[in-house]
């Protein structure tokens, strides 16, 4: 093929565990956004931080993470059922504020990405 550019067996391995982290996205919902996987990997990353504070991090619209968040949750914005990747909880230190943690569907995806990124290392 003119152009094509042969890429190491490497690099071939890290293409492929990338391409395995996203299919647990795909089983989970085939069109979930990138956006939206930007946010679990802020929360699997940082369990327990507040909207605002994912917000922050993420350097992204506090509108767009707190939709993405309650679709992640067990009940999505338009009444469907959510991903379950996360649970929001009232933080015990401030009643008006509330954080946001893995679900164990959650924490299986993470630790499936993790196996998966460690398996491309190897």
């Amino acid at each position: 093929m003119a152009g094509a550019q042969p890429i190491s067996s490497q690099d071939r391995k890290k293409l492929a565990a990338f391409s395995r982290c996203l299919d647990g996205f795909v089983e989970i919902r085939a069109a979930m956004s990138v956006g939206a996987i930007e946010t679990f990997v802020a929360v699997a990353n940082q369990e327990g931080l507040s909207l605002n504070e994912y917000a922050k991090v993420m350097d992204a619209p506090l509108s767009t993470v707190s939709r993405h968040l309650i679709d992640m949750s067990v009940k999505r914005r338009n009444g469907d059922v959510g991903y379950d990747l996360v649970i929001r909880e009232v933080d015990p230190n401030n009643l008006r504020q509330n954080v946001y943690t893995l679900s164990a569907r959650g924490k299986k995806l993470r630790s499936r990405i993790i196996s998966a990124v460690e398996s491309a290392s190897s």
